[in-house]
């Protein structure tokens, strides 16, 4: 599995597994949220959305697609998302 963060170049890989609010604020290139995204076999299986309120963070959305869920995917996510 790669964890990779998702940017506007690779947006429509995670269409179908990002909220419509994150798509949005991440095609507007808005600053303080970000993504990340996890794949497998060459697709796209889980992602983590997060908006940066500092001192915290907030996970607008995190899923992972049902054939891979308890692999450690989510966990995986939401610790990428923690060293940004």
């Amino acid at each position: 599995m790669e964890i990779v963060r998702i940017g506007k170049d690779t947006l429509q890989a995670f269409e179908l597994i990002l909220t419509e609010e994150a798509l949005e604020k991440l095609a507007k290139g808005v600053p303080d949220t970000f993504a990340m995204g996890a794949i497998e076999d060459g697709m796209p299986v889980g992602a983590i959305a997060v908006t940066c309120v500092p001192p915290a963070g907030l996970i607008r959305s995190l899923y992972v697609v049902e054939e891979y869920r308890m692999r450690g995917i989510g966990s995986a996510l939401c610790f990428e998302a923690l060293q940004i």
